[in-house]
């Protein structure tokens, strides 16, 4: 306990509306370092009153019908569960502790950037990939939606495909899903587009963007089959055209 304060609330009966002999007390318990997993928790405390005198918790209606605050009798050491005639009644109190955070990306290369595609034959046709590292750049804390980082990318189109990965974290925990990765097929020119990803930091969407690069690819040498008969016809007419008379072709072997 830390403090103590009046809330501005008597308590009193109906019959006496304006009695200020039982202050409704504000009891502040801070610094107590606990570390909540998500569930579902009791809450157990205990007053002594300095000097000694008789404490009173006021009750305020709960919607469930079962687990409603419990009242442990000294004398009999039991629990037994607090009802205001027959229904459950519970007990304020407020429970305040750091709010999470969710953890922020990095990228390799940075938002903004050019990514290259690399790799592959290089010629025309052929698929060349394209990737994006994704780390944490600021760790987040906590756990929960309001913990968690995703991030999801619209589907570039053709030439490019991929980067449907979905890459998440949460708290202070590592990556998953990544890295974002894609392809994409060259053309006789190279073409470049925009991948535009959302970065969902616990409910709060910043937008990233990356130019995607395919380069052109480089043709591909054709080889044209001839056959003998048309060989040797426009060697005859070369020849010709150069002033021969006539042509001797010895096939070797």
């Amino acid at each position: 306990m830390t403090a103590t304060s009046w809330t501005g609330v008597w308590r009193v009966l109906s019959t006496a509306l304006t009695n200020q002999q039982r202050p409704i007390m504000r009891v502040t318990m801070a610094n107590l370092g606990i570390n909540l997993a998500a569930g579902t928790y009791w809450v157990d405390f205990a007053i002594a009153p300095t000097p000694t005198a008789a404490v009173f918790c006021p009750p305020n209606t709960t919607v469930s019908a079962s687990n409603n605050a419990q009242q442990f009798t000294v004398s009999s050491s039991t629990w037994a569960a607090t009802v205001d005639g027959s229904r459950p009644t519970d007990l304020p109190f407020e429970i305040f502790g750091p709010p999470a955070t969710a953890p922020v990306f990095g990228y390799t290369p940075a938002p903004s950037s050019t990514v290259t595609a690399t790799g592959g034959s290089g010629t025309i046709g052929s698929t060349s990939n394209l990737s994006i590292a994704v780390s944490v750049a600021t760790a987040g804390s906590g756990t929960g939606a309001p913990a968690t980082t995703t991030l999801t990318c619209t589907a570039p189109t053709a030439p490019f495909a991929g980067f449907g990965q979905t890459v998440t974290a949460t708290g202070s925990g590592a990556i998953s899903g990544g890295p974002l990765a894609g392809t994409c097929t060259r053309g006789a020119s190279a073409v470049t587009q925009t991948l535009t990803c959302t970065e969902n930091q616990g409910g709060t969407n910043v937008t990233r963007t990356w130019t995607l690069n395919c380069p052109a690819g480089t043709p591909v040498a054709a080889l044209v089959p001839v056959n003998a008969t048309s060989t040797w016809s426009l060697i005859a007419l070369m020849l010709a055209l150069l002033g021969f008379a006539a042509v001797a072709v010895r096939r070797q072997g």
